[in-house]
């Protein structure tokens, strides 16, 4: 009896188990229809977590602003930000062009951003930038 009582309880806890884990895998929690459930928006002018804004929002945030260079920024990055997402959205460019888009943008950016900045924060900016693309494998300087 008291056998038949502990493997009751085994079954039904590897029952609650399974169903606890299939219900919290993204995968298996879909609808009937198999459908996956929908991915959270990023935010604007970044790839979500892994660059929280990207390199060049991360540089700057290292950076020691005044409140008068932060409002001075602020329009140039959401430019940034949003131009960043509309290349990265446009499925008709191939990923090459896309990079030397990128690229590019990045440069007029910078070319909009340094005037704002002491020469010691275009300094660390670069230092910022040069030690983002050393993590990520490479990359050209943006000559802006």
């Amino acid at each position: 009896m008291k056998s038949q009582l502990t493997s009751r309880i085994a079954v039904l806890s590897l029952l609650g188990l399974s169903a606890a884990v299939s219900f919290s895998h993204p995968v298996l929690a879909a609808d009937g229809d198999g459908a996956k459930p929908e991915k959270k928006e990023r935010p604007a002018g970044g790839r979500g977590g892994q660059r929280g804004g990207g390199p060049l929002m991360k540089a700057l945030e290292s950076l020691d602003l005044s409140a008068d260079q932060k409002d001075k920024l602020k329009p140039i990055l959401k430019e940034h930000a949003e131009k960043s997402k509309a290349l990265r959205d446009d499925t008709t460019t191939e990923r090459k062009a896309k990079m030397e888009k990128m690229k590019a943008l990045m440069e007029e950016t910078l070319g909009k951003v340094r005037p704002i900045l002491t020469e010691a924060q275009n300094k660390q900016l670069d230092e910022a930038l040069a030690k983002a693309r050393a993590e990520r494998g490479g990359g050209d300087k943006p000559k802006a």
